[in-house]
């Protein structure tokens, strides 16, 4: 890291990558904390306060974070060891100082006035950055399509802070209850999940095309279907109405048209995605970790459509260990997986066997968490010994943990190659 003697700190991107991996592992810590709770008191600790920290950071810290500066690599066609430009470079250090203590501050006192003030901190930085970057895109030469995928992410990571502020004045007004809160939480989850997360992992997918050799297109009205569905896909969270006739064909039918599109994108990756005989090994295993990804995706929007049928949606909506199961899945075995990836290439570093060889061992050990929270809701899981899954859980964690440490080191290790 190099210091200015403004007393500014001046990262690259490939240190502000590492930055984020950092992160991770915090986010995986807590994790392994919050598995140990059901298997060794530590009454210093609230377990409520230490989910809210958990989550919090995961989506502020780790997710957020990484979207940023992989945007803002795209955007400005930065390269491994350019400095990042400085109005960005300041609200990523803001993001990052004021994500660490919010995570401070919810293990501290949960919903509280520190942690409250904080979050509303965080939210403006976003509005912050969509602002700057929606400037930087006009005067940038990334194509018109990546474009559009990238100005609709910055508007749903605005928008889902609506949810945020409901659920704020809620509280304040002492109006919340198991009825109104819900769908405000629902709200910030769901254009977090599925438009601020989704349009920038399909943005950024448009934008490897020609750097690691995937074949990734649509037409304009693929964009337009999978903005206007994301909409009509909120109500997949909301009690009394997803089960509505009228909706519940709505929502089937978005759910399948999402499910559709994705594979018109992704089926050249499958089948014409192969980089030349000549590219490096790097751009060759970066190609077919893409493709595992793609198939992740049409998995997860599989899952969405399975949801989207009232039969099913009551037990995956209606059943606490079914939706957590899904939300893990989606943010740790997709998102991350994803995220770790662009670690890699934005940070140029070679992807070697050893690499590899981490990267699937993390994809493995998030699949296993994610199905272990998933049979959780099933019936007859429940009559297993409940302590045996305690032990399964902290032992993933702290396997996933341990994995995740050793992608940092690799990342330490190259921070002045």
């Amino acid at each position: 890291m190099q210091v200015d003697f403004s007393g500014r700190l001046q990262l690259n991107v490939r240190q502000w990558a590492f930055m984020g991996a950092i992160n991770l592992l915090l986010v995986a810590v807590l994790g392994t904390i919050l598995r140990l709770k059901f298997v060794y008191p530590i009454p210093f600790l609230s377990y409520k306060f230490l989910l809210h920290s958990h989550s919090h950071f995961a989506f502020v810290g780790w997710v957020s974070q990484m979207l940023m500066l992989v945007l803002l690599w795209m955007t400005c066609k930065l390269g491994a060891k350019s400095t990042v430009p400085k109005k960005f470079n300041l609200l990523l250090w803001c993001n990052w100082i004021g994500s660490i203590l919010m995570m401070f501050s919810f293990l501290y006192q949960g919903y509280g006035r520190y942690s409250i003030i904080l979050s509303t901190i965080s939210i403006l930085i976003s509005y912050v950055f969509a602002g700057l970057l929606a400037i930087e895109l006009k005067q940038s030469t990334l194509t018109l399509e990546v474009q559009r995928w990238v100005y609709a992410a910055l508007f749903f990571l605005v928008f889902s802070s609506i949810g945020t502020f409901v659920v704020a004045f809620l509280m304040a007004t002492g109006l919340a209850n198991p009825i109104n809160q819900p769908p405000a939480i629902h709200f910030f989850l769901h254009f977090q999940y599925n438009g601020w997360f989704l349009f920038s992992f399909i943005a950024v997918l448009f934008y490897l095309n020609p750097l690691i050799g995937i074949s990734f297109t649509a037409h304009k009205w693929v964009f337009w279907i999978f903005v206007v569905t994301t909409f009509f896909l909120y109500l997949l969270g909301v009690n009394g109405i997803r089960n509505m006739l009228g909706t519940a064909i709505l929502l089937v039918i978005s759910s399948f048209l999402q499910l559709l599109c994705w594979f018109k994108m992704s089926f050249p990756i499958a089948f014409k995605g192969r980089p030349p005989i000549s590219e490096s090994s790097r751009t060759i295993k970066q190609n077919n970790f893409i493709k595992l990804i793609a198939f992740l995706m049409c998995v997860k929007l599989i899952a969405q459509l399975l949801g989207s049928f009232p039969q099913i949606g009551q037990y995956v909506y209606g059943y606490r260990p079914f939706l957590i199961g899904y939300l893990h899945w989606v943010l740790l075995v997709l998102i991350s997986s994803f995220l770790l990836i662009l670690t890699n290439v934005v940070s140029e570093l070679k992807i070697n066997s050893s690499y590899a060889m981490l990267f699937i061992a993390f994809v493995c050990f998030a699949l296993i968490n994610s199905f272990g929270l998933l049979l959780q809701g099933i019936s007859w899981v429940q009559s297993i010994n409940k302590t045996w899954f305690a032990y399964g859980f902290v032992t993933i964690s702290l396997l996933l943990t341990v994995t995740i440490f050793a992608i940092v080191a690799r990342c330490y290790k190259h921070l002045s190659g």
